[in-house]
C-alpha cells in the first residue's frame, strides 16, 4: 500500500510540538502513545483494519537501546515479549524501513539488540531495514523549507537490513 505509519510520544512537549508540524494527516497513519497501553492500542487497532505500510517513523526520546514513551521504556525484550505474539508483522507484508529518531537508541550493543528485536518482530513476511542514531539529537523548532526536525550532529545512523522472515541482520551499517 506504500504508505507511512508515525508513531510519536506525546508525553513529552518536543516530541509532541514537533509531531504535529510535521506531516499533514492525509499523508501518515498515526499512533500518538504516552505508555505501552496506547501504543499497544493503536497498532491492534491497525491490525484489525488491516492495514499495511511500507514507512515508519518512531520520534521518542531514547537511550541506547531503548525508546521512551513517557515514563514507558520499550527495550528489546519487551518487543520480544509483548509485541511479536501479536501479529504486528502483518502490517509490513513488503520491504519495510523503520526509522528511530530518538537519541542514542542504536548506540552500542543494547542498540544492536534492540534492532535485532525490530527486525524479528516486524520483519516476519517480507523483511526491512531498522535504523537508529548512535548520538543526541536536537530540535530546533520550525525552519523555513526544512520544518520541524531533530538533528543529529554526531554520531552515526546505525542501520540493520534483515531478509523477509524475521531472519537476522543480512548487512549492519
Amino acid at each position: 500500500m506504500g504508505r507511512k505509519l508515525f508513531i510519536f510520544d506525546t508525553a513529552d512537549e518536543d516530541n509532541f510540538d514537533q509531531a504535529v508540524v510535521r506531516f499533514k494527516s492525509h499523508e501518515v497513519e498515526w499512533i500518538g502513545a504516552n505508555g505501552e497501553d496506547e501504543l499497544l492500542t493503536g497498532l491492534d487497532k491497525l491490525v484489525r483494519r488491516q492495514a499495511t505500510f511500507d514507512r515508519v517513523l518512531v520520534q521518542t526520546h531514547g537511550e541506547p537501546g531503548v525508546l521512551k514513551f513517557g515514563k514507558y521504556d520499550l527495550w528489546s525484550w519487551i518487543l520480544q515479549r509483548d509485541y511479536a505474539p501479536r501479529n504486528y508483522h502483518k502490517l509490513f507484508p513488503a520491504f519495510t524501513k523503520f526509522y528511530f529518531d530518538g537519541c542514542n537508541v542504536g548506540a552500542g550493543g543494547r542498540g544492536d539488540s534492540f534492532l535485532t528485536a525490530v527486525g524479528e518482530t516486524f520483519f516476519r513476511l517480507g523483511g526491512g531495514e531498522a535504523s537508529a542514531w548512535t548520538s543526541p539529537g536536537y530540535v530546533y523548532g520550525w525552519l523555513p523549507f526544512v520544518g520541524s526536525h531533530t538533528y543529529h550532529w554526531t554520531g552515526d545512523l546505525k542501520t540493520m537490513v534483515f531478509a523477509p522472515a524475521g531472519g537476522k541482520a543480512l548487512r549492519v551499517y
